[in-house]
């Protein structure tokens, strides 16, 4: 089993109430307090940067509803991560 404390993103498309989560694979980190000491000095870069790649990724100009850090582990290579005990740092609330 392997775990790491990754940087999560909740992203709302536009005009709908369908969200994607994205989790940052290669930004692993060993604690909550690194991630989120990471995520304040580069917090404009990594909301840019999610935003370029929902772009890419879903062909959509979404927005940010909840960017974090989260508990990722792995059983067995191959297997599906479970993510949990998400810690939100940045909040949007959905526009009504």
């Amino acid at each position: 089993m392997k775990w790491a404390i990754l940087i999560y993103a909740y992203l709302a498309y536009p005009q709908s109430d369908n969200i994607e989560k994205v989790i940052s694979w290669n930004l692993p980190f060993a604690s909550y307090q690194e991630c989120e000491s990471f995520y304040h000095m580069y917090e404009d870069k990594l909301q840019s940067g999610v935003l370029v790649h929902a772009k890419e990724q879903y062909k959509a100009d979404m927005t940010i509803r909840e960017m974090g850090c989260a508990r990722a582990v792995i059983e067995k290579p191959g297997d599906d991560p479970d993510v949990s005990d998400q810690r939100p740092i940045f909040k949007r609330e959905p526009s009504i």
